[in-house]
């Protein structure tokens, strides 16, 4: 779930200053249950769906659990719809409980026997309860309205498309079995503007931070209710799963193929967002990631599409898809919650993604201008083969001055007779463990070459403009001072 996150001003505050400014709602309360939702995303019965694996029994028997949970949470939002906070985001359009009963009539053909279902219906019960006791209290009934709602319009539309591809349901002729996730009026690809829809309206209700803060508890509840459902349902039949909108192979095989090392700016980057067919790429932190095999999630039918050739770190640390918090790979956390939220989108991306370059500035980029040919499949140059014998001398004169360490002719080498020798090529590296990494000896080779020699720092041939200027300085004041003690010793 990634929303919008509106920043509240203290009292006369203007909307231009950055000072004294408070979280938004919805980017709070995504803050603090962050690994929550993790939780719910990684559950096993999930990830069977994803893995097209699951039970069908299982999934029915689920369906009824949710079809008896939205029934009553709607009950009960239509029952205080004119309070505020539940006016600020109802849509009777969202709605699901007659979408899981059109969804039953295709799935109670795989319903098992009753005895199997006792676990289900315990978890379940345990729920209704909770949301019963919850139904007076308009800001508790809206944590389950958040939380369930959202998880369809966010999550629910790759569960929906799992579903009717293992079960070659034809979507466009006939959703039935897969309308619980389907939204009158709303693409699948357009639910990610919905939900910023629904959290802008929530960031709109002004919540004191202890309001807030327990929301957040409540919140905590519903994802533990949540998961309790979850998992009766897979020990009702354990199901081998995968991470969510995983492609083990295209996965495998993007880390298998040599590193790239791009080198883009923010501009160059902006045309690699697969609107025509091809590569998808997005940075963060200026960490450019190939996220080509996630198409269904950036590219242009994707809900995620807006983050498509841009950097997105402001945008996963605030849990926002907002256009304004776009490209800025220099944001650096404010608090521990942002963080913390930060990091745990940034490993999700970077163990599913492979890394291909960097983000570099308008001035840094002396690069022909990139297109999405050219950088397909740009990686830096192997190093050119040369003699791995000694370093030879020169003919000419040119190359290292095997006194000073210059390189370049040598007036000294022309009036001594010594030959320089031609610079040495780098030891080749080494393979360890898969990975490239120089020998000890080639890494004291370089040091010892790159450092200057106390000849070339005392050799008067070797000086430059800079270090002649500051030579002449001293020894002008040299000059004057000694005049003046030779005057006093005189005198």
């Amino acid at each position: 779930l990634l929303g919008p996150c509106s920043e509240a001003r203290a009292p006369g505050m203007t909307k231009y200053t950055n000072l004294a400014t408070r979280k938004g709602n919805c980017s709070f309360f995504l803050q603090k249950t962050g690994k929550e939702h993790t939780a719910t995303m990684e559950n096993p019965f999930m990830q069977a769906i994803y893995a097209k694996n699951y039970d069908r029994g299982a999934y029915a028997a689920y369906l009824v659990s949710q079809e008896r949970l939205f029934s009553e949470l709607e009950k009960l939002v239509d029952a205080k719809k004119d309070d505020p906070i539940i006016q600020a985001v109802y849509d009777e359009k969202l709605h699901r409980a007659g979408n899981i009963a059109d969804d039953r009539k295709y799935w109670d053909q795989f319903a098992v026997e009753d005895s199997k279902q006792d676990g289900i219906r315990k978890a379940t019960a345990a729920y209704d309860a909770a949301l019963q006791a919850h139904g007076s209290d308009p800001r508790k009934l809206v944590c389950h309205h958040f939380l369930q709602y959202n998880a369809m319009l966010s999550g629910g539309q790759y569960l929906s498309k799992m579903i009717a591809e293992n079960e070659e349901i034809d979507v466009a002729k006939d959703p039935t079995g897969v309308k619980f996730y389907l939204f009158d009026g709303i693409a699948p690809n357009k639910c990610a503007g919905r939900v910023q829809q629904y959290m802008r309206a929530l960031d709109e209700v002004e919540l004191t931070d202890e309001e807030r803060a327990e929301m957040v508890a409540t919140m905590t509840e519903v994802y533990q209710l949540t998961l309790n459902v979850m998992d009766e349902c897979f020990k009702m039949a354990p199901r081998k799963g995968k991470r969510y909108n995983a492609d083990d192979a295209a996965e495998a095989a993007a880390k298998a193929a040599p590193k790239e090392e791009l080198r883009l700016t923010l501009a160059q980057m902006r045309k690699f967002d697969g609107s025509d067919g091809g590569r998808i790429l997005l940075s963060v932190q200026g960490k450019i990631l190939d996220v080509t095999s996630g198409a269904d999630n950036y590219g242009p039918e994707g809900s995620y599409n807006m983050f498509a050739g841009r950097d997105i770190t402001k945008n996963l640390a605030m849990y926002d898809t907002g256009e304004e918090f776009l490209d800025q790979p220099d944001f650096e956390p404010e608090d521990e919650d942002t963080k913390e939220s930060f990091d745990s989108w940034y490993e999700m991306l970077a163990e599913k993604y492979q890394e291909v370059g960097v983000i570099v500035a308008e001035k840094e980029q002396d690069l022909p201008e990139a297109t999405p040919e050219s950088t397909l499949r740009q990686r830096k140059p192997d190093a050119p083969k040369t003699d791995s014998s000694d370093s030879k001398p020169s003919a000419n004169g040119d190359g290292k001055c095997p006194i000073s360490g210059k390189e370049g002719v040598c007036p000294i080498t022309k009036l001594t007779g010594i030959q320089m020798t031609t610079k040495k090529e780098p030891a080749p590296e080494e393979e360890t463990g898969g990975k490239k990494k120089k020998s000890i000896l080639s890494k004291r080779s370089a040091a010892s070459s790159d450092d200057e020699s106390l000849l070339y720092l005392i050799c008067p041939l070797h000086w430059s403009t800079q270090q002649m200027k500051l030579i002449a300085i001293v020894y002008g004041v040299g000059v004057c001072f000694g005049w003046l003690l030779r005057g006093q010793l005189v005198g």
